[in-house]
């Protein structure tokens, strides 16, 4: 139930002129300022399924006691975030002009722009010309520019919570506060975690995954370029990491455009731009010809690319860009970056420059302090109760996260190699000389210029690995010199570093919702409080003591000799091979070697719970077919992530990849 039209707030101060939407943390409403005679947007914390509102006073009451303590955590960050964003104050960024209690909830008042959404233009233009969807993602990019030097991640970029007004102007919406509220019967939510697919990087569809760098939030404003330059929506990160490929960009796009939009969306995050100002100086010359660009000059008189190489060799350097609509953005300055540390074996990974890498203590922390439980409880509210679809994952909170002290800023000067800080200017130096004196030169001279930047930042070559030695029933083995043979990829995958399927113990296909209640073998009923399928908590799910044939998703799915190993044959596997955490084809894992010298590869693919996917890119969970002794509920798991691999047990309602073995 929401606020009826004609009711007053703030004792008339506010009208309430009609309902826009709701979601599971609110409702928002288009409204007046009677004072003003102006329209505003505001949002009101009501907590559905959790909170009731009396018919009579409209006051909000929480409906289930259980819950108060985690409603009321929900509430303060709810004004945490209008604080945040107030103090933005930042014209490409939605404003927050009032917040205030009543009817014993929290409302907070936002400016109400008249226009469309981004994805609303594109949905009745089509795919937009460059020059105006540059126009929109610089002020975009001016937006986050100002976010990140608040300290602050935005995480749900895209062209949804991007606003479009009557003048042109871009503005960005969707903190956690103010989710689409342009759009009437719209999904209206406060969030800790969004994960669009198509917009989210790989490293932010995982809910159990609590700390980013500024490189998620290049990724997804990458992604909205394409968007818009496209018409089509990007696939989904996931899916690229399994070999899926965007459509190419029009032929008609800038060559600068299309590296920049490349380079914004690799799916490694060490290997995007790390800061909007890197970003931007990808795009300097995007939508811009020829002769555009020859023409192009700064206040000095010197060429786009003599300013490049100035600000990317002189801490503290400045990249503007004049035109209608747009404004002077510096780049961010480098003298607190203390957050990032080059790796040991940067040199293996990457040629040329060395990304930063996250220290032991990222910049990037989630506000406040969920436990375990809360998350699970937050994420309950949000998926199972509030009808998330499938392709949505969210934990509850708010969708932008605080930095931890010092700020993220960043000293690249640190972080790059020795190579790099030669083979740049002088590359950029030729092109900018061919320009100057040769102008029929100048193309080419950019082209050497991107084909080298390319060159340096590609990815790495994908690890060698053993190939398949034979095949068992049609699906690959690697003999590692172990008692049995590895199979080459995982149950549902087609390669080494695909992902797969993800499967509870015992179950053998995939499904939705992983959790007791959907769990094949709960034999007692489920407890929603416990959130165990028995009301006494742990209690047993049947009588097994081993896995049964019929039961093993390795046998199955695949057939033949094949299985889910055993933990003995895990540990073998563990103990008596060289690990080495990698990147193979863009996707994070360890390349096992055995005694012998053969090699496969294991991918970090996280764990399914709930409806959502967690810790993908970060931690591997492989099953064994063994149950763990003192409970039944629970069985063996292969668990590693970087610098680490051991045995562990989960619930076996969790859904978890599958590597199989053959004797």
């Amino acid at each position: 139930m929401h606020l009826p039209v004609g009711i007053t707030l703030q004792g008339g101060k506010y009208e309430i002129i009609s309902y826009i939407s709701s979601g599971g943390f609110g409702c928002t409403y288009k409204a007046r300022h009677a004072m003003l005679n102006t329209t505003v947007a505001i949002k009101e914390f009501f907590v559905k399924d959790y909170c009731n509102r009396d018919a009579s006073t409209y006051r909000i009451s929480v409906a289930t006691q259980s819950k108060a303590e985690l409603i009321e955590r929900l509430r303060k960050k709810f004004i945490e975030e209008a604080q945040a964003i107030f103090n933005m104050n930042h014209p490409n960024i939605v404003r927050v002009t009032d917040i205030f209690e009543e009817n014993g909830t929290v409302y907070y008042v936002m400016d109400y722009i008249e226009g469309c959404s981004l994805a609303s233009l594109i949905a009745d233009k089509g795919r937009l010309c460059e020059k105006e969807a540059l126009g929109y993602i610089f002020q975009v990019a001016d937006a986050l520019d100002c976010v990140h030097n608040c300290n602050r991640l935005h995480l749900d970029v895209k062209p949804q919570n991007v606003m479009i007004d009557k003048n042109g102007k871009a503005v960005l919406i969707d903190f956690g506060v103010s989710k689409q509220y342009d759009e009437v019967g719209g999904e209206n939510t406060s969030t800790l975690l969004g994960c669009t697919p198509g917009y989210a990087p790989i490293e932010q569809s995982g809910n159990g995954v609590v700390r980013f760098y500024p490189s998620a939030d290049i990724y997804a404003l990458g992604a909205t370029l394409y968007k818009a330059l496209t018409g089509v929506t990007p696939v989904a990160a996931h899916l690229r990491a399994s070999g899926e490929e965007l459509d190419p960009l029009p032929a008609d796009i800038s060559l600068a455009t299309r590296i920049a939009v490349e380079a914004a969306m690799k799916i490694n995050k060490a290997h995007r731009p790390q800061s909007v100002a890197e970003f931007l100086k990808l795009l300097e010359n995007g939508g811009k010809s020829k002769d555009e660009r020859a023409e192009s000059k700064d206040e000095r008189g010197k060429s786009k690319d003599e300013t490049l190489l100035n600000s990317s060799s002189t801490p503290g350097g400045e990249v503007s860009r004049s035109g209608e609509g747009e404004s002077e953005l510096s780049t961010v300055k480098t003298e607190n970056a203390k957050n990032y540390t080059a790796s040991p074996d940067d040199e293996e990974t990457h040629v040329g420059i060395n990304p930063p890498r996250p220290s032991a203590t990222p910049p990037f922390e989630k506000v406040g302090e969920l436990s375990k439980v809360d998350i699970d409880d937050e994420e309950m509210l949000l998926n199972s109760e509030n009808g998330v679809d499938d392709a949505t994952l969210h934990t509850e909170s708010v969708s932008v996260l605080q930095i931890d002290k010092p700020s993220f800023k960043e000293e690249n000067e640190e972080n790059i190699s020795i190579k790099s800080l030669w083979i740049i200017p002088l590359l950029l130096l030729i092109a900018g000389g061919y320009a100057w004196f040769f102008g029929g030169a100048e193309e080419q001279a950019y082209l050497e210029y991107i084909a080298e930047y390319e060159r340096i930042v590609a990815e790495p070559e994908p690890e060698a690995l053993s190939p398949a030695a034979g095949y068992e029933n049609g699906y690959g083995y690697v003999d590692l010199g172990l008692s049995v043979k590895w199979a080459t990829c995982n149950v549902g995958a087609s390669s080494p570093e695909e992902y797969g399927g993800y499967y509870a113990w015992g179950e053998t296909e995939e499904k939705r919702n992983y959790d007791w209640s959907s769990y094949k073998w709960c034999n007692g009923s489920y407890d929603t409080m416990t959130k165990y399928c028995t009301s006494s908590g742990y209690g047993t799910v049947d009588n097994k003591t081993t896995l049964d044939p019929q039961d093993d998703v390795a046998h199955v799915k695949w057939g033949g000799s094949w299985r889910m190993p055993t933990t003995a044959e895990q540990d073998e596997l563990r103990n008596n091979c060289s690990w080495k955490w990698t990147t193979h084809n863009g996707v994070n894992g360890y390349k096992v070697t055995g005694p012998n010298g053969n090699s496969i590869f294991l991918p970090a693919a996280g764990t399914r719970i709930g409806t959502g996917l967690g810790d993908s890119g970060s931690y591997g969970y492989y099953w064994s077919s063994s149950l763990y002794e003192s409970l039944s509920n629970v069985a063996y798991d292969l668990f590693f992530y970087s610098g680490y691999q051991n045995w562990s047990h989960y619930n076996r309602f969790i859904g978890l990849s599958v590597r199989p073995v053959s004797k």
